[in-house]
C-alpha cells in the first residue's frame, strides 16, 4: 500500500497572505479575538523564525517579535479553501480521508501506477495547488507504506518538501524516530516508556507485547505495533461517516470574566451550546468532562459519568461545575 499524507504549510496565515498581498513576507499570526487573552492558531513561516509556533500565547508570540502582525481567524475562508483543494485530490482518488482542515490522507496505490514513482505524483500535486490556489498556499507532503510512517515522513519534510519512505527504509526510521514524536505518544506516555528503556519507536520491539498490554492496556497493542512500523488504524475516506464520539465547546475568558463567579457564567453558556448541538444531532451523552487551562499554561480537567445519559444543559452544567 502507498500512502500520501499532505499537509497544508503555515495553513490559515498562507490563505490569509494569499488573499492580501500586502502581508506576504511579514510575520503573521492568526489567533482568537485580539481582544482578550488567546493563543497562536497558525504563525506564517516568516513569524516561525522568530520561534513563534501554534498553540504558543499571543502575549509570548508578541514578545519572540514585537512587530509581529496579529489577524484574527476567519473559518469560512478557510473551510472554502479546504473545499477547493479537496476538489483536486478526488480528482486522482476517491480514497481520501479528512484528517482535519488543514491535513488528508491519500491512499495512492492504484494512483501512483500512472507515474514513474510517487514523488512524481506527489510534484503534480503540488504544482496544481500552487496554480490553483495560490503560490502562497504550499504543503507538505509524506508517503510512506502506512498513515503512522506516511505523517513521520511529512514532519521530516517541513515545510514545502516531499519525503517517500520506502519499505527498506522503515527499520533505519523506526530507529531514528523518538517515541514523543509520533502523533498520540504524549509527554505522560512517552516518560513511563523511557524508564522501560524506551526511547524510540524500534526500542519498543525490546518489550513483550503482553507486558505492553499490561502497563497501558488495549493501547499497548498499538504501541507494539508502532514498532514494527505497523499502523492499525484503517484510512477512512470521506464519504464514510463516522458518528461522533463526544460533542464540546471551548472560550477563552474575557479580562473582566476571569474570577469565579465569570468562570461560572462561560461555563454555564459552554453547557448551553454543548447541549444545544446535542439535541439538535438527537444526541445523549453519559460522561461530562470539564478542562481549564491557568495563567502558566497548565492544563487541569476531571470527568464524570451519569447513571442517566443526558443532553440537558442544566446537569451538564451542575455535573461540570461539581
Amino acid at each position: 500500500m502507498i500512502v500520501f499524507h499532505i499537509d497544508m504549510d503555515s495553513y490559515f496565515a498562507s490563505v490569509e497572505q494569499q488573499a492580501r498581498p500586502w502581508l506576504r513576507g511579514k510575520p503573521l499570526v492568526v489567533s482568537g479575538r485580539p481582544d482578550i487573552h488567546s493563543v497562536v492558531a497558525a504563525a506564517s513561516k516568516e513569524a516561525k523564525r522568530f520561534g513563534i509556533k501554534a498553540g504558543m500565547p499571543t502575549w509570548e508570540a508578541k514578545r519572540l517579535c514585537p512587530h509581529v502582525i496579529f489577524l484574527p481567524g476567519d473559518p469560512d475562508k478557510y473551510e472554502s479553501v479546504t473545499r477547493r483543494f479537496l476538489a483536486i485530490l478526488v480528482t486522482y482518488t476517491p480514497m481520501v480521508e479528512v484528517y482535519s482542515i488543514d491535513e488528508v490522507f491519500l491512499e495512492a496505490t492504484d494512483v501512483v501506477r500512472r507515474y514513474p514513482d510517487p514523488v512524481a505524483l506527489a510534484r503534480e500535486i503540488k504544482a496544481r495547488f500552487r496554480e490553483e490556489l495560490g503560490e502562497w498556499i504550499t504543503c507538505t507532503i509524506g508517503i510512506a507504506p502506512n498513515k503512522l510512517l506516511a505523517k513521520l515522513a511529512t514532519e521530516q519534510a517541513k515545510p514545502d518538501g516531499i519525503r517517500w519512505i520506502k519499505p527498506e527504509e522503515v527499520p533505519a526510521v523506526l530507529k531514528a524516530t523518538p517515541v514523543e514524536a509520533v502523533c498520540g505518544i504524549g509527554p505522560r506516555i512517552a516518560r513511563r516508556l523511557a524508564h522501560m528503556g524506551v526511547w524510540t519507536l524500534a526500542d519498543l520491539q525490546r518489550i513483550p507485547e503482553a507486558y505492553l498490554r499490561r502497563v497501558f492496556g488495549v493501547y499497548g497493542r498499538v504501541l507494539h505495533l508502532w514498532g514494527q512500523g505497523i499502523d492499525p488504524t484503517p484510512l477512512r475516506p470521506y464519504w464514510q461517516e463516522e458518528d461522533e464520539k463526544s460533542i464540546g465547546h471551548s472560550h477563552a475568558l474575557p479580562k473582566p470574566l476571569r474570577h469565579p463567579e465569570g468562570a461560572k457564567k462561560v461555563l454555564h453558556y459552554l453547557a448551553v451550546k454543548t447541549a444545544r448541538r446535542m439535541r439538535e444531532n438527537s444526541y445523549v451523552g453519559r460522561v461530562v468532562y470539564a478542562l481549564y487551562r491557568d495563567e502558566e499554561l497548565g492544563y487541569h480537567g476531571a470527568q464524570k459519568a451519569l447513571s442517566v445519559p443526558t443532553c440537558d444543559e442544566r446537569v451538564i452544567y451542575e455535573t461540570a461545575l461539581a
